[in-house]
């Protein structure tokens, strides 16, 4: 049956039209940058196995029934589960961090293209993890015990988070030997390569520490985090008694190196106690001030949502190898972020003198169903 575009009104064969080119742009995006080696007497074409590895991200199957997916409801000439693994470990793992990152840089570009990074945006960092249920390898970090285990693949991702933009504009994996300020130090480089100015960084506390406040102190670049409520936050707040801002420092572990930021005390309702804020931000009087602070940092849950939608499209996999579950990852991120371009696209002329976007036309599963239907040939 093919899809009845006469029922539709004229907004919504935009949508499907929109997502149709996307999905194109993305099978023509992994075939310009992925390049998977073959053998010159291969039967299976490339696009058969970027097609699968989007479908299986879509789908969040496995390899194996995705396959069979592809070969018996879409009539797909396909390997089976076992040679299309094959052929992703030849790859290897900084090969898939090296294209895939190709991939998404050009999915960046749209909104680029834009005008949505021509201004500075507010931005959040945090981490990520995948549960990993089999033999610990370098690529693996240990953590609290989550569902079922405590191995997990963990990846660090700097995200804009501006009203109407949400982008996760790098991602990168986090290992035991990986220290958090060079973490953070990398994650910011590598969003100023790819023309994203940052207008506000949002960090939860784990992030609290002296070396990452003295880095974005250094780097000028304005910062909000909670405080760890230790011993002497507390006191701090408990002798101030009531919302403002004051000057506090913090020593690292050793007593030797000193992280001095303004401290910004405010009142949540929800927890209904005073919360402290770090920051270098220093607009107008305390009462301003203490008003901004949490209005600004509730952006950083835009980072959370991103992680959560991320997940809704993350294939899965029984493989050990650290380089297909590293393709996993970021092709379910490249396909969010295509997903945001598409709603960037619709919406980006409806306010252009904001030079943002407000809103989503199409959801991430309307996106899947068109990508599924557009393979079948109904659209």
């Amino acid at each position: 049956m093919i899809f009845d575009f006469d029922r539709l009104p004229g907004k919504r064969i935009r949508d499907v039209q929109t997502a149709v080119k996307a999905n194109s742009l993305a099978l023509e995006l992994f075939d310009k940058h992925v390049r998977l080696p073959s053998a010159p007497n291969v039967h299976y074409g490339a696009d058969a196995l970027y097609t699968g590895l989007m479908h299986l991200s879509m789908n969040g199957g496995y390899a194996e029934s995705t396959m069979d997916d592809l070969a018996l409801r879409y009539g797909m000439e396909v390997p089976c589960g076992g040679a299309f693994l094959y052929r992703l470990k030849k790859v290897g793992y900084d090969g898939w961090r090296s294209r895939l990152t190709d991939v998404n840089d050009a999915v960046l570009s749209i909104a680029e293209r834009l005008g949505l990074l021509d201004r500075p945006v507010v931005c959040a960092i945090d981490y990520t993890k995948v549960p990993y249920y089999g033999r610990f390898n370098r690529y693996v970090v240990r953590s609290k015990h989550e569902d079922g285990t405590e191995k997990f693949y963990e990846y660090a991702t700097i995200s804009i988070v501006q009203d109407g933009l949400r982008l996760c504009v790098y991602s990168m994996s986090v290992t035991l030997l990986d220290v958090k300020v060079d973490v953070v130090r990398k994650l910011i480089q590598e969003a100023e390569k790819r023309s994203v100015k940052v207008k506000l960084l949002l960090m939860d506390r784990a992030f609290f520490t002296v070396e990452c406040i003295n880095l974005l102190k250094g780097l000028g670049v304005r910062f909000i985090t909670p405080c760890v409520c230790n011993e002497r936050v507390q006191r701090a707040v408990e002798s101030l008694g009531r919302e403002g801002r004051l000057p506090f420092s913090i020593r690292d572990s050793h007593q030797v190196e000193e992280a001095s930021f303004t401290m910004v005390v405010c009142w949540s309702k929800r927890q209904k106690k005073l919360v402290p804020f770090a920051t270098n931000v220093e607009e107008g009087d305390a009462r301003r001030l203490v008003r901004k602070i949490p209005r600004e940092y509730r952006r950083r849950w835009g980072i959370e949502t991103s992680f959560r939608k991320v997940k809704e499209v993350y294939g899965r996999t029984l493989s050990p190898s650290p380089a297909i579950r590293l393709a996993y990852f970021m092709t379910a991120m490249i396909l969010y972020n295509l997903w945001q371009a598409v709603n960037l696209t619709l919406t980006a002329g409806r306010h252009p003198h904001r030079r943002k976007t407000s809103g989503y036309r199409i959801t991430m599963p309307f996106m899947v169903t068109i990508f599924c239907a557009h393979l079948n040939g109904r659209v």
